[in-house]
């Protein structure tokens, strides 16, 4: 694998010699069945109520780092027109 990668690098094909021997032989495989699953879903509020939102806001214009204005922006447009949660759309 390492020649189909690295052409020009130097290396000791694999086989179960001085150099790799016991690290083969020390190699082992297994199989896994999954026999179940689990999962956790979130039933809280969709999102941060209005005034973290805001606090958020301030936050990054009084930062103003590269991109901090455009995402107040993108804040403050999700403030004024909230997102329909009985949609099913995602926040």
């Amino acid at each position: 694998m390492l020649a189909a990668y690295e052409p020009q690098a130097n290396y000791v094909p694999m086989q179960d010699g001085d150099f790799y021997g016991g690290r083969l032989r020390r190699l082992a495989a297994v199989q896994l069945a999954i026999v179940s699953t689990q999962a956790k879903f979130k039933v809280g509020p969709a999102s941060p109520p209005e005034d973290a939102r805001q606090r958020t806001v301030k936050g990054l214009r009084a930062r103003n780092a590269p991109g901090d204005s455009h995402a107040a922006e993108v804040i403050e447009a999700a403030i004024a027109d909230p997102p329909d949660h009985q949609s099913g759309q995602p926040v």
